[in-house]
């Protein structure tokens, strides 16, 4: 984990009191009371998911990716994504990539060896 720079991920660093804390942080967050509280902030984004479906179906795919993307950004940053190529979903989606990339087991020689 050392080599990757990850231990400032909750899910991957070890239980110790910084990841209880985050884990509250987190459960205090998204736990069901607060999760009502972003419910405006989904509704909205279904209406624009059911608008692009009704023009243009056959890409419900990249509606789906653009709604959830919508949600995430509307609920953590308070930020009114573009509706279409919106460059902050495309920079979460690339970043997402490579993440997955990075932990397939095996595929770096580096994370074999941590030496080095």
């Amino acid at each position: 984990m050392v080599c990757l720079q990850v231990s400032y991920i909750t899910g991957l660093i070890h239980f110790n009191i910084l990841r209880r804390t985050r884990r509250r942080l987190f459960n205090k967050a998204f736990n069901i009371q607060a999760a009502r509280n972003y419910e405006p902030h989904e509704v909205v984004g279904s209406h624009m998911l059911l608008k692009r479906l009704l023009h243009t179906p056959e890409n419900f795919l990249p509606h789906f990716r653009q709604m959830a993307g919508e949600v995430i950004m509307s609920v953590a940053y308070g930020i009114d994504v573009l509706p279409f190529d919106d460059p902050y979903i495309t920079l979460a989606r690339k970043a997402v990539y490579t993440f997955s990339i990075a932990f397939v087991p095996g595929l770096y020689l580096v994370v074999s060896l941590p030496y080095l």
